[in-house]
């Protein structure tokens, strides 16, 4: 996937065959969405893991234009004569017949900014960006569900750190995708048979420190969780794999 910042043009699908190791175009993601020619932001990237189940690949698609608010990225203000981002799509590619099918569209406008899959039961679950809502989506029944929203409002609005009982300020200038400031890492459990939200708290490191970029998990057999933070040593950042014991209680 050759993602794409523009207007005009959607992300590029592409497929890599290791044993010819030649390459072949698959199709422009916008049209695959079904907007073609529907003039407004377009499905500028994917931001999620491919899962293959049935000879097919499942994904999603996500929004790559923005507008810079108080130095953080924000869903692109449409200009004149273009529609407001439709939402990101779950979808799906026939790796025999080499079709897409658009399963369906992300509610409230959003993209999805990740996903993953249970294959065993078929379901689809995604988040979307900027405002955080857990979604669903059912294989069999063709069903979409919003699951409401699982960390306030998500990265439409950044919480304060506090220090000593006082308010911690953030850069006024921040790189693209950088934080602006230090940020409270939660970890969250959703247990599916009920449907229950377990918000575990901040994690903090033995010596008060919070993890920081951390963009992504891995959950090991013994339900213990993994990731890469950026952790402070002696003034200068290094990238560290930490672990939140396990099992962890969804109940």
């Amino acid at each position: 996937m050759l993602s794409s910042q523009t207007l005009d043009v959607g992300a590029q699908v592409y497929s890599f065959d290791p044993r010819t190791e030649k390459i072949r175009h698959l199709g422009d993601l916008t049209e695959i969405c079904g907007e073609k020619g529907l003039k407004a932001i377009p499905q500028n990237k994917s931001h999620v893991r491919f899962w293959e189940a049935n000879d097919k690949l499942y994904f999603a698609s996500h929004i790559g234009y923005y507008t810079i608010k108080n130095g953080m990225e924000t869903p692109g203000v449409p200009p004149p004569g273009y529609k407001p981002y439709p939402g990101g799509h779950f979808l799906s590619y026939d790796m025999a017949t080499g079709k897409f099918k658009n399963l369906a569209l992300a509610p409230h406008n959003e993209g999805i900014i990740a996903m993953t899959m249970d294959p065993a039961r078929g379901r689809l679950y995604g988040e979307t960006w900027p405002t955080g809502y857990f979604i669903s989506y059912d294989l069999h029944t063709k069903q979409l569900k919003d699951l409401g929203l699982y960390a306030a409002l998500g990265e439409s609005v950044r919480g304060p750190i506090y220090r000593g009982g006082k308010r911690v300020a953030g850069k006024i200038v921040a790189l693209k995708g950088e934080s602006k400031g230090e940020e409270d890492l939660h970890l969250i459990t959703y247990y599916i048979p009920s449907g229950k939200y377990i918000d575990h708290g901040a994690v903090f490191f033995p010596d008060g420190q919070r993890p920081r970029e951390v963009n992504s998990i891995a959950v090991g057999l013994d339900g213990s969780v993994y990731a890469l933070a950026a952790v402070d040593q002696n003034g200068h950042d290094r990238t560290d794999l930490i672990r939140i014991p396990g099992p962890i209680s969804s109940h």
